[in-house]
């Protein structure tokens, strides 16, 4: 029995997208479930001042929902996979800033219950899913554009 390539790569982006999807929404649901204890987390980490801090922790939730959805839903799958790495390379490069620090704070990703400390595992997680958002992105087949090519003009109104 021969499995087609193609198959495979559905299956695995398939799988790729889910599983993001779950660590997004998990962290999102925790953040708007406490937002307080989320926006403190972000003052932890000592990289923003007041305001930034507060469109962050508003606008951080709101996007990883909206992220999961595109990729749960399998609708523009690359963009959302890139713009999932994109998150997460901000999540590992926060991490890493707070390592230089020398800060001993939670990394605030699933709420006050199950976050880790900031350290090797937490930044391997965000790192790691940020690979498998790229592996996802590779994988993802491209989007049919609706649109007619470029070399094609239009008709003209006259």
């Amino acid at each position: 029995m021969r499995v087609e390539w193609s198959s495979v790569h559905w299956s695995i982006e398939r799988l790729l997208a889910i599983g993001l999807t779950f660590l997004l929404w998990r962290s999102a649901i925790a953040h708007l479930g406490n937002p307080y204890y989320f926006l403190s987390s972000i003052y932890a980490y000592n990289l923003t001042d007041s305001f930034t801090g507060q469109i962050a922790a508003f606008v951080l939730p709101h996007a990883e929902l909206l992220l999961g959805l595109a990729l749960f839903l399998g609708i523009w799958k690359r963009p959302a996979f890139v713009l999932t790495a994109s998150l997460f390379a901000v999540f590992a490069g926060a991490q890493l800033a707070v390592l230089a620090q020398g800060l001993k704070i939670s990394c605030g990703c699933y709420g006050s219950g199950e976050s880790l400390e900031i350290g090797a595992v937490s930044v391997t997680i965000a790192v790691g899913c940020g690979v498998a958002s790229l592996l996802g992105a590779f994988l993802a087949e491209p989007e049919v554009s609706s649109c007619p090519p470029a070399d094609v003009p239009s008709p003209s109104l006259n």
